[in-house]
């Protein structure tokens, strides 16, 4: 039996703190360090291959995040334990650091939520949601290898109400963009809803293996509207990001039908290995986006910042 070892204290981490560097380095195939010597010499020669740049974390900003697993494998194909685990941890970790959620969805090898980091403790929640969901799966699977990406997490802070509505709709029709089903809400794996977004409970029970007794028994996250949308009526947000959500999926149709292209779909989804990855060439990501802005005049205030 395992269990979750002791978690640190919310106090080792400084609210306040502007910058922060995400702990993690950024390597190209090949750039294997074999003597300090060379390590020094790519240190200098191309220092964004070996480090991190700092971020900007600032109390109250809205992000969307996306982390992938190891090389794109399977590792969140839905299924009640990856549900189950997925929804404690996000709950436990958004307690401690009191994060607000506002839309998630779990596809087999990534997830995306959008959140607002009140006390600017974005490092804490990912650590926390990351570490305690690969330890947890990979004791469920009876594997010891890495379950995340060697990249980190991508933040893309979102500026303007135009930028949060673009990212809410496109975590939620993530899934039909990808070609998996026609339709967001016959994704079988964890989604919220417009819905959820008004003031739903999500809720999980300690699953049983992993998870220390000294961890709650269940745990509970109220999902709340983002900040930048919280003038307008709750029934006119749900109303909205339906519309969207529609218009966006109505779209993708009309182009997978255009190109003579079907869908996954459900049982084709539960049937893929753990271990199995997506065919085809695996992309290059030169970039990863910070910020996300539809309103060149507020952008333009954030760069000179």
């Amino acid at each position: 039996m395992f269990a979750v070892g002791s978690v640190a204290s919310d106090s080792d981490v400084q609210a306040r703190s502007r910058i922060v560097r995400i702990p993690h380095t950024r390597r190209r195939v090949g750039d294997r360090c074999r003597s300090p010597a060379v390590g020094l010499a790519a240190l200098l020669t191309h220092p964004e291959r070996v480090m991190s740049l700092p971020q900007r974390r600032l109390p109250g900003t809205t992000y969307m995040v996306t982390r992938r697993c190891s090389e794109r494998r399977f590792f969140l194909r839905p299924e009640a334990i990856v549900t189950q685990v997925f929804k404690f941890v996000l709950a436990y970790a958004a307690a401690k650091t009191g994060m607000q959620v506002h839309e998630v969805i779990v596809l087999s090898n990534h997830f995306h939520m959008v959140i607002t980091d009140p006390h600017a403790r974005l490092e804490l929640f990912m650590n926390r949601l990351n570490s305690l969901t690969a330890r947890a799966l990979n004791c469920f699977r009876r594997r010891g290898e890495n379950f995340w990406s060697p990249d980190s997490y991508n933040a893309v802070e979102l500026i303007g109400e135009e930028a949060v509505w673009e990212k809410l709709t496109y975590v939620a029709v993530n899934a039909v963009r990808a070609g998996l089903v026609r339709d967001p809400l016959d994704w079988p794996g964890f989604r919220t809803t417009p819905e959820d977004m008004l003031g739903n409970r999500v809720s999980a029970l300690r699953p049983g293996e992993f998870f220390s007794e000294e961890m709650p028994e269940k745990t509970e996250l109220r999902l709340c509207p983002p900040p930048a949308l919280a003038h307008l009526e709750p029934a006119d947000i749900e109303a909205e990001l339906k519309r969207r959500i529609e218009a966006e999926a109505s779209k993708i149709r009309r182009a997978r039908k255009k190109s003579k292209l079907g869908w996954m779909g459900r049982r084709k989804i539960l049937a893929q290995r753990v271990d199995e990855s997506p065919g085809g060439t695996f992309p290059t990501r030169r970039t990863k986006p910070t910020i996300s802005c539809r309103e060149p005049g507020r952008f333009k205030r954030v760069e000179r910042g």
